[in-house]
């Protein structure tokens, strides 16, 4: 089971809602995690807050969101590769599966401008103390909402800030919640530190 925050993008992008706060529903998830195992091992999957937990944990720095790492693309229906599904724009189309092959496609991706993308390279995230816990967070709702500045921060940049507070605090509290997942977020980290090495 996944939970998705809204992203300000697409159909999302300037509807009026009120979200509830990551903090807020951080605090819950956690609560429900140690409350049963059960629950813990249903949350614990590809959520943000057990990644984000995970790396803050784990010391992991992000440089950006993940944007063209490893095997991790958007396919859309005429045979168009991007690098993710936020990154659904003409500019960013690295191929066509219908014309080429798809390895050569993911490694052009890989070789172009978007993995060298680097919070400390960004004008306001470089000046932020939380800059590597959340690498910037989406390149694509950033550049969609920003009028199209790959580098600019994220909107809710702020809810991001205060539910990484959150996660510290709840670290504080427990200090051995999500080390398991944090030491397979290290053993992952080091095993792309030593292919990009190569």
């Amino acid at each position: 089971m996944e939970f998705w925050e809204l992203i300000p993008r697409g159909r999302g992008q300037g509807m009026e809602f009120r979200r509830v706060p990551d903090r807020v529903l951080f605090r819950e998830l956690y609560g429900l995690m140690r409350k049963d195992t059960a629950y813990y091992n249903v949350i614990d999957n590809e959520n943000l807050f057990p990644n984000l937990t995970a790396a803050v944990v784990s010391g992991v720095r992000s440089l950006n969101c993940g944007l063209s790492r490893e095997d991790y693309f958007f396919l859309d229906s005429r045979g168009n590769v991007f690098p993710c599904p936020g990154m659904r724009f003409d500019e960013f189309i690295v191929g066509n599966v219908l014309n080429e092959d798809l390895s050569t496609i993911l490694k052009r991706r890989e070789e172009g401008d978007l993995p060298k993308l680097s919070v400390d390279n960004f004008s306001i995230c470089s000046k932020c103390d939380f800059k590597y816990n959340c690498g910037g967070d989406c390149r694509g709702s950033a550049y969609i909402n920003s009028g199209r500045d790959l580098t600019a921060p994220v909107q809710y940049c702020s809810a991001r800030i205060e539910s990484l507070l959150e996660i510290f605090n709840i670290l504080s509290e427990d200090p051995s919640f999500m080390l398991n997942k944090s030491q397979i977020y290290t053993g992952n980290a080091l095993e792309e530190r030593d292919a990009r090495g190569k």
